[in-house]
């Protein structure tokens, strides 16, 4: 079967010389991304780390080489690599690295707060209590060392590759890392992910084979790496084809449209809300896009408008949009496209199932029929993923065989799966249940809306209305012409039913989001819940 670490060990045999990462910490070709990632293996083997054991990555895009050296590195001395969210909170940090059991750790410089005080032995406290943290090794870049740290980058740069090999080899249920969500329901759950279901059953074909194929050359990106995304579609993705990843340390719209240019890039990832930016950027026309035959995208529903844009900016691309999850991985996914008007004419859908199964269930979990709305469901052969130390969590995600995805939704009659909204999302307007991205996908038709996104809040005698928090383009005036609650209203009353229409509007200059640039939300909740009341107080 092979494991991930041979993802990194084939291309380095098979392109030696090819750039394997472009990123703010340099240019480094896959042969020399093989040679620190053994330098890494050997320096934790001789810390005293051992096979099955977990090391924590506190590293961001800015170093993105020294990212995927030591997440190889982990993984070829049979470590378990736990990437950390470098933009949560002390307490999620802490919490992660806890309950992950991780017994060494590989920091940024500017990522070091968190762990400083357990290298100086002190116990750090979450909620009042002394937390239970094992590690032991910590290990930083640059050239500062705080107290109890050694230098990751002398061991880069000339350290010993000498690895003890494997014994037993990796097996098919070994894990291959330990990916943790995002946390916007909680403390962040960590997802343990077997080997089989990264490098797959013998002669399958999922998502990722498919992906790589279509990528080309390169791949530029701004996508966390530390995230099931960022960490195996762009980085496993194309180390295992052999692909060039451009690695920017963050989204900047005017540097990612410029950097399709510099690189010459053949491929782009990014979420639609960073296509939707780039296609409304004054700068758009000024840059050479001759080399672009790709663009890959997910963890959102697009708007129709931002794909029709994109075919005229960049006439000769083919598109992709991937629907999955990080506890289901590339084996329980969709796809929609290669060709653009795969993806205009299926509005709402994510696309055709990807070496899986699909079904919708009930809240009893009885199958429905095609053309039934119930949560989407994964079927698959593939080595399952599971919760670490979340056996509850576990079965309630795994019932029988089938993956619950949390995710609302229904087969068309055409084979295409079409997702209505997460269960926590609906809103619930007199007994009426409404779907948050239906109303969104109409709300961003409306010329004058940059980004909207819809929640419930609380109503008097409704129990919750919709209410619509809307980016307006700088051109346009918020609370007046096209972009008056009224006009919106109206707007929405011929594409939707009645009672899903938004009554109630509230502008700002742009929406919360999390490391994904996916809308938080909790945040928008948490703010606008009792907007309504508030209103109607206002004007009694």
């Amino acid at each position: 079967m092979g494991s991930v670490a041979d993802f990194l060990s084939n291309t380095a045999s098979q392109k030696p010389d090819k750039l394997a990462i472009i990123a703010d910490d340099g240019e480094i070709t896959f042969n020399e991304l093989n040679q620190r990632a053994n330098r890494i293996a050997k320096a934790l083997q001789d810390a005293g780390i051992e096979r099955g054991e977990k090391v924590a990555l506190l590293l961001g895009n800015d170093q993105a080489c020294m990212f995927v050296s030591s997440y190889f590195g982990i993984s070829k001395m049979g470590g378990v690599p736990v990437p950390l969210n470098i933009r949560w909170a002390t307490p999620e940090k802490l919490f992660v690295l806890e309950h992950s059991d991780a017994v060494g750790v590989i920091a940024g410089a500017s990522n070091t707060e968190e762990v400083s005080a357990i290298a100086r032995g002190e116990i750090p406290e979450l909620e009042g209590r002394p937390l239970e943290i094992n590690l032991r090794q910590f290990w930083v870049t640059g050239n500062t060392l705080p107290d109890g740290f050694a230098s990751i980058d002398s061991i880069v740069e000339s350290g010993s590759a000498e690895l003890t090999p494997l014994d037993p080899p990796v097996q098919p249920e070994d894990p291959a890392d330990l990916l943790y969500t995002s946390g916007t329901t909680g403390m962040p759950k960590g997802v343990l992910v077997p080997q089989e279901n990264i490098v797959g059953k013998e002669g399958g074909a999922d998502l990722g084979s498919v992906m790589g194929a279509m990528f080309g050359e390169s791949l530029l990106h701004a996508v966390p790496l530390f995230g099931f995304t960022g960490c195996h579609g762009m980085m496993l993705m194309t180390v295992r084809a052999g692909i060039t990843q451009i690695a920017l340390a963050k989204f900047d719209t005017e540097q990612y449209l410029e950097g399709i240019e510099k690189y010459q890039v053949s491929s782009l990832m990014g979420v639609p809300t960073m296509l939707n930016l780039c296609m409304n950027h004054p700068k758009l026309h000024d840059y050479d896009y001759s080399s672009l035959k790709f663009v890959f995208f997910g963890a959102a529903a697009i708007s129709p408008d931002t794909v029709r844009k994109m075919t005229e900016v960049w006439p000769n691309i083919m598109m992709v949009n991937a629907y999955g999850l990080t506890e289901g991985g590339a084996n329980a996914a969709c796809m929609l496209g290669p060709n653009p008007q795969d993806i205009l004419d299926h509005p709402g859908a994510v696309g055709r199932p990807v070496n899986c199964e699909v079904f919708f269930v009930d809240d009893e979990d009885n199958i429905l029929p095609h053309g039934e709305v119930g949560e989407i469901c994964f079927r698959s052969e593939v080595k399952r993923r599971e919760y670490y130390k979340g056996e509850d969590k576990t079965a309630d995600l795994w019932k029988g065989d089938m993956l619950h995805t949390g995710d609302v939704g229904y087969m068309g009659d055409d084979g295409y799966v079409y997702i209505t909204d997460r269960k926590k999302d609906m809103i619930n307007r007199g007994g009426y249940n409404i779907f948050a991205i239906e109303v969104e996908r109409v709300l961003t038709e409306i010329p004058e809306v940059l980004e909207a996104a819809v929640i419930g809040a609380d109503h008097d005698m409704l129990g919750e209305d919709v209410l619509a928090v809307i980016v307006p383009r700088p051109e346009a005036t918020p609370y007046e012409g096209a972009l008056s609650a009224d006009a919106i209203n109206t707007f929405c009353r011929e594409r939707l039913a009645d009672y899903k229409c938004p009554r109630y509007v509230v502008f700002v200059d742009e929406l919360p989001k999390n490391a994904m640039s996916k809308i938080h939300k909790p945040d928008l909740r948490e703010k606008y819940r009792g907007y309504i009341l508030e209103q109607k107080q206002k004007s009694a």
